[in-house]
C-alpha cells in the first residue's frame, strides 16, 4: 500500500521536464557486451508465425489484431492490454524468430518509432514491470538490432535503453513486490552490465538481488508466490543473467548459480 501511494504521489514528478533532464543521457552507441556474444533471448522458444504475422503488418496482442498500428504504440481503439503488451516488446524474440528477410530491418524500424512516440514518461508504458520488461528485451537482443543497422541508430538505442534503466533504478519500490520485483532488479542489472555508465545501476542491483532472493526463494527451491509460471520465467531471467555476466566476464553474484539451481529443481519437479 504504501509503494502504490508512493507511485500516484511521484507521478507529477516523473512527468516533469527536470525529471526527464534528472534521467541523464550517454552519447556513446555500443553495449559494453560484445555483439558476438551469445544470443542469449533468442535461446528461448519464441513464437515464429507470430513473428511472420508482424512482419506483414499484423499485431496480434490481448486477444486484438490491429493493422499497421499508428501511431506505433499508441493507436486508437487499442485496449490497454493490447498496449502493455507492445510496449513490453516481447514480441521482438518472435520476430527475430521470423528468420524472414526484412525481419531484422522491421525490429530496427518499430524500435525507432517506439523511441521517437515515447521521449519522455507516461504513466502506463514506464509502469515498472512493463519497463522492465522492454528494457530485458531490448537489452538482450541489442546487439543483433544494431548488428547492420545505419549509423545513429546505435546511439539513439543505447541512450534511450539508459533514460530507461535510470528511471527503473528509481521507481523500483513502486508498487512492485514478488516475482515481478525480482524481475525488475533482473533487468536492471542487466542494464549495469550491458550499458556504458551503467556500474551505479549494477551496484544497486547486486543489492537487491541478494536480498529479494533471501526473501523469495525458499528453503526447497520453490518461490514463495508458489506459481509454476512465476518460478519458470524467475528461472529464464536468473540464466539470461548468468549468461551475461559470464559474456561480460564479470563475477556472478554468489546466491545467482544457487538459486538458478534450486529453482530448476522444482521446475523439474512440477514437469509432467
Amino acid at each position: 500500500i504504501v509503494s502504490r501511494l508512493r507511485r500516484r504521489l511521484m507521478q507529477p514528478v516523473y512527468r516533469s521536464a527536470a525529471y526527464r533532464v534528472a534521467l541523464g543521457r550517454v552519447s556513446a552507441g555500443e553495449f559494453l557486451v560484445a555483439a558476438d556474444a551469445p544470443p542469449f533471448a533468442i535461446a528461448w522458444p519464441a513464437d515464429r508465425k507470430q513473428g511472420l504475422a508482424l512482419l506483414a503488418g499484423e499485431f496480434r496482442f490481448a486477444g486484438e489484431n490491429i493493422r499497421e498500428p499508428r501511431p506505433f504504440s499508441r493507436p486508437s481503439g487499442a485496449s490497454p492490454a493490447w498496449r502493455e503488451s507492445l510496449n513490453r516488446f516481447d514480441w521482438l524474440n518472435d520476430l527475430r524468430a521470423a528468420g524472414a528477410p526484412g525481419a531484422h530491418a522491421a525490429a530496427v524500424e518499430l524500435t525507432r518509432r517506439w523511441i521517437a512516440e515515447n521521449p519522455r514518461y507516461d504513466e502506463a508504458v514506464w509502469r515498472s514491470d512493463v519497463l522492465a520488461a522492454r528494457l530485458r528485451n531490448l537489452l538482450l537482443n541489442g546487439p543483433y538490432l544494431i548488428n547492420g543497422a545505419e549509423p545513429g541508430f546505435p546511439a539513439l538505442l543505447v541512450g534511450s535503453l539508459y533514460r530507461q534503466a535510470a528511471h527503473l533504478a528509481r521507481a523500483l519500490g513502486d508498487g512492485l513486490y514478488g516475482a515481478a520485483l525480482l524481475k525488475a532488479v533482473i533487468a536492471l542489472m542487466l542494464a549495469g552490465l550491458m550499458l556504458p555508465r551503467g556500474e551505479r545501476l549494477l551496484v544497486a542491483g547486486r543489492r537487491l538481488f541478494t536480498r529479494e532472493v533471501s526473501r523469495q526463494l525458499l528453503a526447497d527451491g520453490g518461490h514463495v508466490e508458489r506459481s509454476p509460471q512465476a518460478m519458470l520465467e524467475l528461472l529464464t531471467h536468473l540464466v539470461d543473467l548468468r549468461e551475461v555476466f559470464t559474456a561480460a566476464r564479470r563475477p556472478h553474484p554468489d546466491n545467482l548459480q544457487l538459486a538458478i539451481e534450486n529453482l530448476a529443481s522444482a521446475v523439474l519437479m512440477l514437469c509432467h
